[in-house]
């Protein structure tokens, strides 16, 4: 995700992270996907499934991440801020 805005939401879903994403920037202008990562071998899904999807919403950067049945889906979300490297997190 290009890192023009330093505070984004994360979506978390079971597996239909990249389904939610398409609905959503089908419904606002201004939105659409950005991009799209899959699961590699040994990762806990399987190879190939999505991972995560970077959307924008109106102009505003979202991410969908397929994590699995650990946690149920609900209306809670994360917050993400993202950094430039380790330094910045320290």
């Amino acid at each position: 995700m290009a890192k023009t805005q330093k505070v984004s939401t994360c979506l978390w879903f079971d597996k239909d992270a990249e389904e939610a994403a398409k609905l959503y920037t089908s419904l606002l202008p201004n939105s659409g996907i950005k991009s799209i990562l899959h699961y590699g071998k040994g990762a806990p899904m399987p190879e190939g499934t999505v991972l995560t999807v970077d959307f924008t919403l109106a102009g505003t950067n979202f991410t969908a991440l397929n994590g699995g049945p650990m946690f149920k889906h609900s209306e809670a979300s994360s917050t993400m801020v993202l950094c430039d490297d380790q330094a910045e997190i320290d």
